[in-house]
């Protein structure tokens, strides 16, 4: 009776051990099932999109598809773009990030900021074309008056009327810097601008007293900024060989292409 009573008993503990043992080894792969699980999530790479020129409302679906995340973090200002538009962002595009990473934007500003003129009298106007640039202003022209002080700045003019150094001007505004003629009838080389990009030529030209004057494309223009000068009014040389000088301040007419090709067929002297 006892010996029949010890089986039993064994049994049971065997049973209870197996039981045992099955849960624990359950509780193992469930445990190693969520862990793989939760590892692969955690390793998935997610490629940033390109952000830039999308509006926020735009650019949050885009980011909340990919499980991702944003803060603004910064403003600038660029008046060829809308208002809110994004300029810039980190991560870059196309960079692999993980799920739930934070994307940092720079936004565009509604309105610019201002910006004090710099003072501008009585120097060189190379010298105030670079403060107007430091100061995030532009000069648009060169306007020659008689005056003893050659190309020294006499004037500030905005906007057709004339103004005072410390003023308040928007940011990226431009200004018509009023300059001396001097005294003597010297005129002034004009250069070559062949190959040059408008914002180029229109510096070299300022830096010898001179303007850009009407700017034409041709049809091959696709981007504006790169596009390359192939012909200008007046030249910089005659037929002749001889150097082509004017007075103080006239403008010079250009046409560009994207295709640059300087050849006899699109010269016009």
């Amino acid at each position: 009776m006892l010996k029949k009573n010890l089986k039993s008993i064994f049994n049971k503990l065997v049973l209870l051990n197996l039981i045992i043992i099955m849960i624990i080894i359950m509780i193992g792969l469930l445990s190693l099932n969520f862990y793989l699980d939760n590892y692969t999530l955690h390793n998935i790479e997610i490629t940033v999109p390109d952000l830039r020129n999308f509006s926020i409302n735009e650019a949050k679906p885009l980011l909340e598809n990919r499980k991702l995340r944003y803060n603004i973090i910064d403003s600038n200002y660029e008046s060829s773009k809308a208002a809110f538009v994004i300029l810039d962002q980190n991560p870059k595009p196309n960079t692999k990030v993980k799920e739930n990473r934070r994307i940092y934007l720079t936004i565009n500003a509604k309105n610019p900021p201002q910006v004090k003129l710099p003072m501008l009298l009585d120097q060189s106007h190379r010298i105030a074309i670079e403060q107007l640039k430091i100061s995030g202003l532009k000069a648009d022209s060169l306007i020659y008056r008689p005056h003893f002080a050659r190309d020294a700045v006499i004037g500030i003019m905005y906007k057709g009327s004339m103004i005072k150094e410390g003023e308040i001007l928007n940011k990226g505004s431009s200004v018509n810097l009023i300059v001396g003629m001097g005294t003597s009838k010297e005129k002034v080389a004009v250069p070559n601008l062949s190959g040059l990009t408008v914002f180029l030529a229109d510096e070299l030209l300022m830096s010898n007293s001179l303007n850009l004057g009407r700017v034409f494309y041709d049809e091959t223009i696709e981007d504006t900024i790169s596009a390359q000068i192939y012909k200008q009014r007046p030249p910089d040389t005659l037929s002749n060989g001889k150097k082509v000088k004017l007075n103080l301040g006239r403008v010079i007419d250009v046409w560009l292409t994207q295709e640059l090709k300087i050849d006899s067929a699109k010269i016009d002297n």
